[in-house]
């Protein structure tokens, strides 16, 4: 085939057996850098002037931000009460570690306290701090969360996968 400026395309399949691709002589073809490159491009935003008066800025994602922190607060201290009960991780008394029952024994209803926080995951540690700084927690939430987000995180996650042992749609999925 002729290109409209007379020359001969070359055609031939990528090397990973792609539909076949055209090429002019003497032209560079792009390289993924330089696809990278142009997408990313098109995709940033335009400055803040230039934007159309209804578009909304995303959030900066700041290591030490904390959107809502009476909403964390809030959500910190539910999640103590609901994940400490003796039907689930047990921090009933202090010390902590002679009455925990361990991230496996948590119940479904921590699972879902554990993955619905007010803030992002990246949040919720700033936010922890900002509490603690202001005392805005009780002593048991303050000892608690860190404790059981490091701890138990995963396992929140996963009791509520597909298939998990708190996935409510369990019975009916196939393969499960």
């Amino acid at each position: 085939p002729r290109t409209a400026a007379g020359r001969v395309a070359v055609c031939g399949p990528f090397r990973w057996s792609v539909p076949p691709r055209c090429r002019v002589p003497g032209l560079a073809m792009p390289t993924p850098a330089k696809l990278l490159l142009v997408a990313l491009v098109l995709a940033a935003p335009r400055a803040v002037g230039a934007q159309d008066p209804g578009t909304v800025l995303e959030r900066p994602t700041v290591p030490d931000a904390c959107c809502c922190l009476s909403n964390f607060v809030t959500w910190a201290e539910a999640l103590t009460t609901i994940c400490g009960a003796e039907d689930s991780t047990n921090i009933t008394g202090l010390p902590i570690e002679d009455h925990w029952n361990g991230c496996d024994t948590l119940s479904c209803a921590c699972a879902d306290a554990m993955r619905a926080p007010p803030v992002g995951d990246q949040e919720i540690m700033p936010c922890f701090v900002r509490a603690v700084a202001g005392s805005l927690l009780m002593e048991l939430p303050r000892l608690f969360v860190p404790m059981f987000v490091r701890s138990c995180y995963v396992t929140a996650q996963l009791v509520k996968a597909d298939c998990g042992r708190c996935d409510s749609l369990r019975d009916t999925r196939a393969g499960c």
